[in-house]
């Protein structure tokens, strides 16, 4: 379990990261998103959760993405397939 002042806590600084880098531009590396994360999820034989899919388009739309999480809600996977298809462009 995610402790609550834990999570507030990064919710807090996410929240303020993301309120002074809403400057950043979107990025363009990955042209269709949704074609890329159908690919990974064939190469790695895994199907992604909702919002690991839901995550792992944001990262590929932005240039900034701020992974945070309890144990075992999947941010090793979704680095893993962030990687996986940066590598392969």
């Amino acid at each position: 379990m995610f402790e609550k002042k834990l999570f507030a806590s990064e919710e807090r600084s996410t929240r303020t990261f993301l309120l002074q880098s809403s400057q950043l531009l979107r990025s363009t590396c990955v042209k269709n998103v949704e074609k890329a994360i159908a690919w990974c999820q064939r190469k790695t034989s895994k199907e992604l959760a909702a919002t690991q899919h839901e995550a792992l388009q944001k990262a590929l739309e932005s240039r900034v993405l701020v992974i945070t999480g309890g144990p075992g809600v999947g941010k090793t996977t979704l680095v893993d397939s962030i990687l996986l298809i940066l590598r392969a462009k």
